[in-house]
């Protein structure tokens, strides 16, 4: 599955192949790959014969939040807040909104610390 085509793109979108990329990136434990699927399984993308599935949705994006994924872990809190797909759970929709937060303020302390070429020496 392709992010994103050039406009000069002529080749054919094979979504079953991407999403078995995807699916290897996530066994691997790369977060973004966990992320991505949890998204796609949210709405449902009808081009690619992907259905709607809150159940693979929330398997998905709690792994990519325990892999340090912000945007997943907001995704799952508000899954067990609403009730999307799962019984509805406000401990558990706490707790991804808890560790929402903590990836938040780690990100906000890593951008403080960065300055402009950082690491390149005064001449």
């Amino acid at each position: 599955m392709c992010i994103a085509n050039g406009p000069h793109a002529k080749k054919v979108k094979d979504y079953e192949k991407g999403l078995q990329h995807l699916e290897k990136g996530c066994d691997a434990n790369h977060p973004f790959c966990c992320y991505y699927i949890g998204g796609l399984y949210i709405p449902g993308l009808a081009e690619a014969n992907i259905k709607k599935d809150m159940e693979k949705a929330r398997k998905y994006s709690e792994k990519a939040c325990e892999l340090g994924n912000l945007y997943a872990c907001i995704n799952v809190s508000q899954m067990y807040k609403k009730g999307d797909g799962m019984p509805q759970d406000e401990k558990k929709a706490e707790k991804y909104k808890k560790r929402a937060q903590e990836l938040q303020d780690e990100v906000a302390k890593q951008q403080q610390t960065l300055t402009f070429q950082q690491g390149a020496s005064q001449v």
